[in-house]
């Protein structure tokens, strides 16, 4: 929990939050996030556009030659308005 409002502070808080979901996600335990696992975690919360998924992924992926800026990727995760149908 944040013991003040410094951005330092609130930047600790936050990565660490990244680093816990990060390794909810990486269920294998390979420090890697397989297209899999996000695709199922991602499912769980009602994302469920696998075109945009698919699209980050690519942009993401460590063999690209080419960084892609934060915004790139949360534009791609924009709720889409495609309905979710959840597998059991």
């Amino acid at each position: 929990m944040c013991r003040d409002n410094s951005l330092n502070a609130l930047l600790h808080e936050a990565f660490k939050l990244l680093e816990l979901r990060f390794q909810a996600y990486d269920q294998d335990g390979a420090q890697t996030l397989m297209y899999k696992e996000l695709e199922h975690q991602l499912s769980l919360v009602g994302f469920c556009d696998q075109e945009k998924l698919e699209a980050l992924f690519r942009r993401c992926s460590p063999r690209s030659a080419l960084p892609h800026p934060a915004k790139t990727a949360a534009a791609c995760l924009a709720p889409s308005r495609k309905t979710c149908t959840r597998s059991p």
